[in-house]
């Protein structure tokens, strides 16, 4: 997507879809930790706690086989963002 300048918006239709379903995402909502909870909770708790004690972000990493879905969406070098009426699609 071409860059545009602070004083240039730009505008545009689309639809935000993650592309969740039974085979991707929607298991680790539920994929035990063998200890009575479920694995992404476990890991998104971890990383909460490291954030909220200050550990700083280069050090809260937890490798390729962590259980901590990706960002929807990351709005890189941006600012006064707006998304208006977004659809959101499930299965």
């Amino acid at each position: 997507m071409p860059r545009t300048s602070p004083t240039s918006p730009s505008t545009g239709t689309g639809t935000l879809d993650g592309r969740a379903d039974e085979d991707h995402w929607w298991p680790w909502k539920q994929q035990s930790n063998g200890h009575g909870g479920v694995l992404e909770t476990e890991h998104r708790d971890e990383l909460f706690e490291m954030a909220e004690n200050g550990v700083p972000v280069e050090q809260r990493g937890f490798g390729a086989d962590s259980e901590l879905r990706p960002n929807f969406v990351q709005f890189y070098d941006s600012s006064s963002i707006l998304v208006r009426s977004p659809i959101r699609r499930c299965g």
